[in-house]
């Protein structure tokens, strides 16, 4: 995480930030935060560069996919 930090005003749902505080504590409210934000970031530029390859190369062939998730996951999950 940078070392240099920006003091920010928001506005999140009520139930969720007390969901938060009970398993952070409320001084761990701003660090579970940003962690969570900086995940985001990272499937953003994930998904961003996954669209980039299809872009530049076509989307992977359905039976390739298949193979993949047969593979990866099992053959019982291959039909999904």
């Amino acid at each position: 995480m940078a070392s240099e930090y920006a003091k920010v005003s928001i506005s999140l749902p009520s139930p969720l930030v007390e969901r938060i505080k009970h398993k952070v504590g409320s001084r761990g409210l701003s660090r579970y935060v940003a962690e969570a934000l900086e995940h985001e970031e990272r499937r953003q530029a994930l998904r961003d560069w996954l669209a980039e390859q299809d872009d530049q190369y076509g989307p992977v062939p359905p039976e390739v996919m298949q193979e993949v998730r047969r593979q990866w996951l099992g053959a019982s999950s291959a039909a999904s």
